[in-house]
């Protein structure tokens, strides 16, 4: 018997859910990070994409979920979640004393999370961010930062 996938859940009426996610080419040692910003609807009111350097996997996560929160901040939205496939990530940005050496940007994001009030950041299955994967393998393809 296969477990469900669990897909996609939009966001609470009136908030942008901005699902980001990051990839490690291991092949070109570069870390691409990329997100999708949608709406209750489901419709796309932003994405971004590019590659972000040479960085282990998981700093790469925390970079994608900064990317996020500082792009609901640049677009001025006044309610909205960043989620992402990275447990380990959220975890870390919720007890942002754990020393590390992303330990800079975790708390980056955490000091961020608490300035704006009420916004977070969350886990989503992997399953439902698939754009934001098709986005950051697409980003290897380019040297350019692109954003829609």
């Amino acid at each position: 018997m296969s477990t469900p996938k669990t897909l996609w859940k939009p966001p609470d009426l009136g908030q942008v859910k901005i699902n980001v996610d990051a990839f490690a080419q291991i092949s070109r040692s570069f870390i691409g990070i990329s997100l999708v910003a949608k709406d209750a609807n489901g419709v796309v009111v932003g994405a971004a994409c590019r590659m972000a350097g040479c960085f282990s996997p998981f700093l790469g996560e925390c970079m994608a979920v900064r990317e996020g929160v500082w792009y609901a901040l640049s677009k001025g939205y006044s309610n909205w979640i960043v989620e992402t496939d990275a447990l380990n990530v959220v975890h870390a940005i919720k007890n942002p004393e754990l020393q590390s050496l992303e330990a800079n940007v975790i708390q980056d994001v955490h000091n961020t999370l608490e300035l704006s009030r009420g916004d977070s950041v969350c886990y989503g299955s992997r399953f439902g961010n698939s754009i934001a994967h098709f986005l950051v393998s697409f980003s290897f393809s380019s040297t350019h930062s692109h954003v829609w």
